[in-house]
């Protein structure tokens, strides 16, 4: 059956018409050679009649309505691929499609050259929202975060949710300023964005760590470091972020540890126009 799903899938429903119109054409010839030479039929114009009503009316609706149900089958299918890959509570990508996506971009960015950096996103007391308002409450927050994580990041940027109240984003082809900027965006449109529960408003805040280094550096690397900051970021108070950028020295490590003593970005300064 998938062989078939495949081959149905390349050919398209006008050209799978045509040739089951054409391998029936066949048959029904065949048929009426059977019912003249075989079985000994006297009654030809019966023969031709039914020749004719099977080739030109009958097969090609049969047809039609198997290559229609087999594409929708296919539909189907790809549907059920799709949802398997989804957040079923956010509708943004889940922990086995940012990874699977991540290393296919890997594979083809191996050779080039540029920059891919990953945002490491944990909703803060998120037990805490959930002890006082439910997990409707704490579904709330997440469906709400998840839309405005994806109005705060570009369209080519991978959005997901990899944990409980844990989102990741991979961004291609940009710089620690740039990186810096999208954090900060996120980090004050979570504090000025209440989510409306029932007859209550849920304010929140996320605490996110961010790393940045040359596209050959394996995503599973990115996230590590980005972790480590995140640490920092709820070490230090939450709702907060914080950034390194592995290219400015040769030993990660190094770079970490100058940067775990650098004072994060106060963000209770940041203007309307850097939230944008």
């Amino acid at each position: 059956m998938v062989p078939a799903l495949k081959i149905m899938g390349r050919l398209g429903l006008v050209c799978v018409t045509a040739i089951m119109t054409l391998l029936s054409a066949l048959l029904s010839t065949f048929i009426a050679w059977l019912f003249s030479f075989v079985i000994h039929v006297p009654n030809y114009d019966v023969h031709i009649f039914l020749a004719f009503v099977i080739t030109f009316f009958v097969t090609p609706a049969f047809s039609f309505l198997t290559a229609l149900s087999m594409r929708e089958l296919q539909r189907s299918r790809r549907r059920a691929f799709d949802l398997a890959r989804l957040d079923a509570l956010t509708g943004i990508a889940n922990r086995r499609a940012f990874f699977d996506a991540a290393r296919k971009r890997g594979e083809e960015a191996r050779s080039s050259k540029g920059s891919q950096a990953v945002l490491f996103i944990d909703i803060d007391h998120f037990k805490s929202i959930n002890d006082s308002f439910g997990h409707d409450g704490g579904d709330a927050v997440l469906k709400h975060f998840a839309g405005l994580l994806r109005t705060c990041t570009r369209q080519d940027d991978l959005v997901a949710r990899v944990g409980g109240e844990e989102f990741v984003v991979l961004i291609e082809g940009i710089e620690k300023a740039g990186l810096a900027a999208i954090a900060a965006g996120i980090v004050a449109r979570v504090r000025m964005s209440p989510v409306c529960f029932v007859a209550e408003q849920i304010r929140y805040t996320v605490s996110i760590g961010g790393a940045i280094a040359d596209i050959a550096t394996s995503v599973d690397v990115l996230l590590s470091i980005a972790d480590k900051q995140l640490y920092m970021v709820k070490n230090d108070g939450r709702d907060n972020h914080r950034i390194i950028d592995l290219r400015c020295d040769e030993h990660p490590a190094a770079t970490e540890n100058q940067f775990a003593h650098d004072a994060p970005l106060n963000l209770r300064r940041v203007t309307p126009a850097q939230i944008t």
